[in-house]
Order: C-alpha cells, then structure tokens, then sequence
C-alpha cells in the first residue's frame, strides 16, 4: 500500500494513461482490420501525438520518481521510454503501462482511489476532458472518413482531412472547407460537434480559471487556487473599508484584489454546491474573463 501510494499519481492520470496505452494498442489492430489508407492516416496522425503524450510522461515519472534506477529498471521505466517512439512495432511495449495502472489500482484500492479522485477533483476534471478529447478526436475522424471516401463529390477523402475536420469542429471553429455530404457523415458530424461544444467549453472554462489565478498569484505574490470562488466570507468591518466600483463579474477579481493590497490573510475552505446552468438564469460567459483579467490588473496599481 505504501509502495503503490508513492509510485501512484493522480489516480486520474493515471487511468488517462492508462485508456490512451489501450487506445494506441488497438490502433495496432485498426491497421490490420480497417484494411484503408485514409483510416491509416488516421491511425499514423494519432499516433504521433500519443508518442508525445508517452514520452512526456516518462519524463515525469523519471524526474519526480523516489529512485529513478528502481524507476527504470524495476518499474519498468526503459519500456516506458522505447515505448515512446513511433515505431509501430514498440507499441506493444505499451502494455506495461496498462499493467502498471491496473497493479496500482488494486494495491491503491477503490476507497482511496475515489478519495484521491475528489480531493484532486479539478486536475481530475482536466484530465477526463482532455481524454475525451482525444478519443473524441480519433474516433470522430475514423468514423467519418470511413462514411464520406468513398462517396460522389465528398472533399473528406483522406485521414488528414478527417483529422482537420474532426479538430476544427471540436473546437468550435468551423471553416467550412471540409465538410459531409452523406447522410451518416452528417450524423456524425452532429454526434462530434454536440461532444465538442461541451468538452472544449469545459476546457477553457477551466483555463481561462488557471490563467486568472496564475495573474493573481504573480501579481499579489499568493497562491489562491480559485480566485473566482463561488463564496467570499468577509468580517464586516474589512469589508465596509473597502470602495468597490464593480457592477458585473468584475466585483469577484476586485474584491480579491482590494483585499490582498490591504493585506488581509485569506484561506480557501472546500465546498459542495451544486452549480445552476444557463436555463436556470446563469449568465456568465468567456466573455466575462476579459473584465476580470483588467480588473485584476487595474486595481494593482490603482484603487
């Protein structure tokens, strides 16, 4: 228990990599079984950013790793790192990785692993986000090339045109020079842009949240983890010192800020809320964090 603590990241992450090492595994399979060039492409595309996510995450465990010889060598740190490299035939190597987040799991067991899960609840957010992303990106494309190639005046005939499309829509952009013209394309598309919309909001709601705490931190030298929490606690006396000129979202990054210069001692306690959405009256959006970043900056050298 102590060793697969110590060993184990978030448990999140780790089943991130965990379900990616699969997904690169059965790429292998796709080859064999798809029997197109276009899906290949595809597969080739994938596989080079998968090849990046691995690599990135050898050198992370090897830098933060209690011993990095018992790393490399008894954790299997050399297949993690030949694994790496996009040569179709390393990939099975991949399996350890896949091993390694089931060995954890059980010696970690359930309990601590949904305990960790919450306590790491925002990282874990980001890291399921981004793994439908991914899976979103890859199978999303497959589907529809494997709909529009073969089909009259179709202009997504390739895998490097499904990937471009597939990114484009997920992101919301939409440039319209790819798009479907069959009937199953179509139903694709909907399927991916409707996952999209959802996933990349969620994203950079969650950035554009880590960029403003990161200003914060840099520019009232802290360390808040949610500078736009959803309550602020203040005694009464502090509060009436403070001159708030705010009339939207602006008011959340002022009221941290006038607080920090002043020198108040702030503490961030944890909090179940349930949080309303648009159709139940909620009105703020992306761009609300323009504001908040000016305010943040204006009231460090103004009052």
């Amino acid at each position: 228990m102590a060793t697969a603590s110590k060993e184990l990241k978030n448990t999140t992450y780790e089943a991130f990599i965990g379900v990616l090492s699969v997904v690169s595994i059965l790429n292998i399979a796709l080859i064999y079984l798809a029997r197109s060039d276009a899906v290949d492409a595809v597969v080739e595309i994938m596989t080079a950013l998968l090849s990046a996510i691995f690599l990135a995450d050898f050198t992370y465990r090897f830098v933060t790793a209690e011993s990095r010889g018992t790393y490399f060598f008894k954790q299997f740190g050399w297949a993690d790192l030949v694994a790496s490299i996009p040569i179709p035939q390393l990939k099975i190597l991949r399996l350890f990785r896949v091993f390694r987040a089931y060995r954890l799991g059980s010696e970690y067991g359930v309990r601590n692993m949904l305990r960790n899960f919450w306590e790491q609840r925002a990282q874990s957010a980001l890291l399921a986000v981004l793994l439908f992303i991914i899976l979103l990106l890859e199978f999303g494309s497959m589907a529809m090339v494997w709909a529009e190639e073969n089909a009259p005046n179709a202009n997504i005939t390739t895998g490097g045109d499904a990937i471009w499309w597939a990114y484009v829509t997920i992101t919301t952009v939409g440039y319209g020079d790819q798009y479907p013209v069959t009937s199953w394309g179509r139903f694709i598309g909907v399927l991916v842009l409707t996952g999209g919309v959802a996933l990349f909001g969620t994203l950079t709601g969650y950035l554009a949240n880590l960029f403003l705490n990161l200003v914060t931190n840099v520019l009232y030298n802290t360390t808040m983890t949610d500078m736009e929490t959803c309550f602020k606690a203040v005694r009464a006396d502090v509060l009436k010192g403070l001159t708030l000129r705010s009339e939207r979202f602006g008011i959340e990054p002022e009221i941290t800020a006038k607080l920090f210069k002043r020198g108040a001692r702030v503490y961030e306690v944890p909090i179940t809320y349930e949080g309303r959405d648009y159709s139940e009256g909620k009105k703020i959006t992306w761009r609300d964090g323009f504001p908040a970043l000016w305010a943040l900056v204006k009231y460090r050298f103004v009052d």
